[in-house]
């Protein structure tokens, strides 16, 4: 089976707000498909969209799963939230993107402060907005702020957040400006920011998320943002070079061209060296001589004291 999103970058599982029934919505971003990315004009690439599958927290019915998958799928059936959640982890691990982790909302990294009107014993992790004319809900999570659930979904992780402001401060209302990191394609590809601004966000949840979120990452502050960049390329330097050894790694001679034979032979050789080298560390060849100095100096010292006494007995010889 062919992967349809071999490039998938973020996938999340986050519960639907406003809903009496428990219900959660799995969104899977593609690459390059999470920011608003002005493209050039001549670009040939198809715009991706993002996936969405809303399942139910209740239990699937038995056999829903069929066919070889069905044994292994039994260990996940006790709810649909976690059958998805084990389908989406086994894709993505059969497509080779195990780096893709499936994050959800944890209300200790922020939960609203309004009471849910259908489920008011649970803590909403997400607060209403409004991007232009749409509505919509943000939450913030452990990796970025993700807006949902009306087409266009965005996410916008931390590493690409250059600062934070608000505005319209209102007595019950107030605005939010996440500046982000966007990419450019075509000629003179590279990087540009790009200000986007959510609205009407009820004023009770402005402590939460300034306390609890912005200040807590450091996105109110621009100096900051150069370490998340830095920390943002380090990743994608190491997971490159996680790919090329990979790549060159299946070829026969490998990435530094040996065989792994030639590769063994050499380990095994250097490790014999080294224990010969620790060896000779070891060994003091000055060890025996120092013994017979202080032999010597023995006798030495022995000698003097006889020498000593031999003059006493003289002394009392010419007294007699």
């Amino acid at each position: 089976m062919s992967n349809p999103f071999p490039e998938t970058e973020h996938v999340f599982c986050l519960p639907v707000p406003e809903k009496s029934a428990i219900q959660h919505n799995y969104v899977l971003f593609p690459r390059g498909s999470y920011l608003p990315t002005p493209k050039a004009s001549n670009s040939s690439s198809p715009d991706l969209e993002p996936l969405v599958f809303t399942v139910p927290s209740s239990a699937p019915k038995p056999g829903a799963v069929a066919g070889a998958m069905a044994q292994a799928a039994s260990h996940h059936s006790d709810s649909h939230t976690a059958l998805l959640r084990w389908a989406v982890a086994s894709f993505l691990e059969s497509a080779g993107i195990a780096s893709a982790p499936i994050v959800s909302a944890d209300p200790r990294v922020f939960h609203s402060a309004a009471r849910q009107a259908f489920r008011p014993s649970e803590k909403a992790v997400h607060v209403k907005a409004f991007r232009g004319s749409k509505d919509g809900y943000l939450f913030f999570l452990p990796t970025g702020i993700l807006w949902g659930f009306k087409k266009p979904l965005l996410f916008l992780p931390l590493d690409r957040v250059v600062a934070v402001s608000y505005t319209s401060v209102l007595q019950r209302t107030f605005n939010i400006v996440v500046e982000v990191e966007v990419e450019v394609d075509g000629a003179g590809a590279g990087e540009a920011t790009e200000e986007i601004e959510f609205a009407m966000l009820d004023q009770e949840d402005y402590q939460g998320i300034n306390e609890m979120y912005i200040h807590r990452h450091g996105l109110q502050d621009r100096s900051m943002a150069d370490a998340r960049k830095a920390k943002r390329q380090l990743a994608e330097n190491k997971k490159k070079e996680a790919d090329g050894e990979g790549a060159e790694g299946g070829e026969p001679g490998g990435a530094d061209g040996m065989t792994e034979l030639e590769r063994a032979h050499l380990e095994a050789e250097q490790a014999l060296q080294d224990d010969e080298d620790e060896e000779e560390e070891d060994y003091d060849p000055g060890s025996e001589g120092e013994s017979e100095g202080s032999g010597e100096s023995s006798e030495d010292d022995s000698g003097g004291e006889g020498d000593e006494g031999d003059e006493e007995d003289e002394e009392e010889g010419d007294e007699e």
